[in-house]
């Protein structure tokens, strides 16, 4: 089967994957339909794109199963003109799906996603790949501790962050607008992460949302408000 036809059998079974369906959004659907996920592919998995699992890229790092960036995309509730920061950038796919949702045209006054990446090596093939989509004005990649966020961009719209960690690292929390949500899985083990959505109702006050509970698994939140890199 062509890739093309593998990304159109997901879409049909991801609108209608159990009680609560993965895909929800026409403007998550139309961006997972226009995105080509073989350009984010370590070299000789291309071919492998649309199967329905996780691949490993590089000291650790992973590729998440399509149906995770689905999920992921639509729990930010992402907005046309909004500023998004994503914490690990692995392939640069989820970024990527993000900038055509937030920024789906290369204008001024588009929306724009920074993500940032611990590892050079893994920053360096990420910020290849939105190249190749043809994404990199959209698309910014930094190489940091992500755990400290992006406070020069700050106020943030969305905040997502693809590793886990024990709570959200607080300068996150305040460089999320009023009104920004922050998504992330939070656990205090490997095996036992949950999908949490945290919404800034005011400077004093958070919301929180349990998304998916204990159905997770991301690698470790490694920085200076994360785990230490042991």
């Amino acid at each position: 089967m062509e890739l093309e036809a593998q990304k159109e059998e997901l879409i049909r079974k991801y609108k209608k994957w159990g009680p609560l369906k993965v895909l929800r959004s026409e403007a998550v659907e139309n961006a997972f339909r226009a995105l080509k996920r073989e350009l984010f592919m370590p070299r000789g998995l291309e071919r492998r794109a649309y199967t329905n699992r996780a691949y490993f890229l590089a000291e650790g790092s992973t590729i998440s199963a399509p149906y995770m960036h689905v999920i992921l995309a639509e729990a930010l509730n992402l907005q046309e003109g909004q500023k998004i920061l994503e914490i690990g950038a692995g392939s640069g796919y989820q970024a990527a799906l993000c900038a055509l949702i937030v920024a789906p045209k290369d204008e001024i006054g588009s929306g724009h996603v920074f993500t940032i990446e611990t590892l050079p090596k893994i920053a360096e093939f990420a910020r290849e790949n939105i190249k190749k989509a043809g994404l990199q004005d959209r698309v910014t990649v930094i190489c940091g501790d992500g755990s400290m966020g992006l406070p020069e961009e700050a106020p943030l719209d969305r905040i997502l962050v693809t590793a886990y960690a024990k709570k959200v690292p607080p300068s996150l929390i305040q460089q999320l607008a009023v009104g920004g949500q922050l998504v992330m899985p939070v656990g205090r083990f490997r095996r036992f992460q949950s999908l949490v959505r945290y919404t800034k109702v005011n400077e004093t006050k958070i919301k929180k949302k349990t998304l998916r509970r204990y159905s997770v698994y991301f690698v470790r939140l490694v920085g200076e408000e994360g785990w230490t890199q042991k």
